[in-house]
């Protein structure tokens, strides 16, 4: 296991959305279809962040819907289309929300991090 050392920053690390999005594509645009088929024109429906998710875009690219989602993928692919405005926005704001909150949680990890390292050098 490695330690932190006083001035390193840890960091989240996942697989990128695109190479997600080629894993079981078949799969995901099985499960995307058999949901797009569950929406009725004229409905309101929130489609979460994901590579699966993603791919319902095109089932529904078309249809009547009102879509919310935190995907800026989802709500891009479907800006172009007359659905898109009412997935654009609710993304930019759910995007600026969770990047208010990731820089809040940094500054509060940063702090920690400089105390905690005070504490250690105070200690050895």
């Amino acid at each position: 296991m490695a330690w932190l050392q006083p001035g390193d920053r840890p960091h989240l690390a996942t697989r990128a959305f695109d190479v997600s999005q080629t894993l079981n594509i078949e799969r995901k645009r099985a499960i995307a279809r058999a949901a797009a088929e569950l929406c009725s024109d004229g409905e309101s429906i929130i489609i979460n962040a994901g590579t699966t998710t993603f791919q319902m875009v095109d089932p529904l690219r078309h249809r009547r819907l009102q879509i919310l989602t935190n995907s800026f993928a989802i709500a891009e692919a479907l800006i172009a289309t007359a659905i898109g405005l009412f997935a654009a926005i609710p993304a930019v704001v759910a995007y600026n929300r969770f990047a208010g909150d990731l820089n809040r949680l940094a500054t509060r990890f940063d702090s920690f991090m400089e105390e905690f390292s005070n504490i250690l050098q105070r200690q050895s």
